[in-house]
């Protein structure tokens, strides 16, 4: 039987591949059934509005069912607390040194959501000018007029 190694970095066993699936990616083994289950759904989210946009209806009726879940959370986990707070100060001192708009997560860190995008940032069709931006001032002198088309969405 062809065996071959779980694509997990953190694992790399080799295992047998369900005969029915030749994709067969990744072991069986817990920690490497959840990163291909996250990395189905980072793909899946990152396509697909329908499904990002369900994920997000879910998350909202879960936070009002179960109302005070990240106060008792905090409550019990005060290491968490303590951490989450740091990383927000990190997160306001690079939104500052942008002034106030809204950092490259390359720049800055990101902070962890289970749905970063919003219809909101997806770029309608449209004509639009670039302008190249060279420090702290703008070349519009450079400025040229492009036209983006929606092939998809989503």
């Amino acid at each position: 039987m062809d065996r071959r190694k779980c694509a997990n970095p953190a694992c790399r066993d080799l295992f047998v591949p369900n005969r029915r699936n030749r994709n067969h990616r990744y072991c069986s083994r817990k920690q490497c059934q959840r990163m291909r289950k996250a990395k189905w759904q980072r793909q899946k989210r990152a396509g697909d509005h329908d499904y990002r946009k369900n994920q997000a209806d879910a998350q909202a009726r879960w936070a009002a069912d179960n109302p005070g879940y990240w106060k008792r959370y905090r409550a019990a986990n005060p290491e968490y607390e303590k951490r989450n707070r740091q990383n927000q100060k990190e997160r306001d001192r690079c939104k500052r040194s942008t002034g106030g708009l809204k950092p490259a997560a390359a720049l800055c860190g990101n902070l962890a959501k289970m749905d970063a995008s919003s219809s909101d940032s997806i770029i309608k069709t449209g004509t639009y000018r670039l302008i190249p931006v060279h420090g702290d001032t703008l070349a519009k002198m450079d400025a040229i007029t492009i036209e983006i088309t929606a092939i998809s969405v989503g």
